[in-house]
Order: structure tokens, then C-alpha cells, then sequence
């Protein structure tokens, strides 16, 4: 058991360096998506944030949140499922993906 958490934590130790150091040379910034929790660079995410229990594209001010192409499009429920807890906000499922995708579709 220890021997796996061990190597659990070398893992990431490597994957975070990997992340830095690519961030450092190219001197461009790495953010993480709240769905699969895997890194991208920032160009390449959504980013959305929470207005008054709905969400929308981020008006450059507040908090926001990114969410990368493939969760986007991959499973709505548990998109909706991580909005709801983390943002404790109410969506319908059917409304959730579109919302998103229509808000990502008319521009970054």
C-alpha cells in the first residue's frame, strides 16, 4: 500500500515539473479543467463564470471557471453533476451542454 501511494505521488511530483517547465519556457500560461482536472494551455480552454445562478461567457471581471473542448461535448451529466455541487446552482440537464456549447460557439 505504501509502495503504490509512493509511486501515486512520484507521478504527480513529475507531472507538475513536466507543467512548469513547459509554462517557463514558452512562458505561456497552463490552466486546469474543472471537469477532468487535466491541464491545457489557456488558449485552448472555455472559460465561463457565474452570473446570478446562470452561467456565462466571462466578462473580465469575477471569478471564472475553464472547461476544456472535450468535456464540453463528452458527458452532460456529469458536467451538470460538477457545476451543480461546486457553483451550487441549478440547471436542467437539457439546457446545461447547450448553454455552454452556444456561448462557446459565439465566441471565446
Amino acid at each position: 500500500m505504501i509502495w503504490i501511494m509512493m509511486d501515486f505521488l512520484s507521478k504527480t511530483a513529475e507531472k507538475k515539473k513536466k507543467f512548469a517547465i513547459m509554462s517557463d519556457k514558452l512562458n505561456y500560461p497552463i490552466r486546469m479543467c474543472i471537469i477532468c482536472k487535466d491541464r491545457f494551455w489557456k488558449s485552448n480552454l472555455f472559460r465561463y463564470q457565474i452570473e446570478e445562478q446562470t452561467i456565462v461567457a466571462f466578462s473580465g471581471t469575477g471569478r471564472s471557471f475553464y472547461i476544456c473542448e472535450k468535456c464540453l461535448i463528452g458527458d452532460q451529466k456529469r458536467l451538470q453533476k460538477i457545476l451543480c455541487n461546486r457553483y451550487n446552482i441549478v440547471i436542467k440537464l437539457d439546457n446545461c451542454g447547450k448553454k455552454l456549447k452556444e456561448i462557446a460557439t459565439n465566441g471565446r
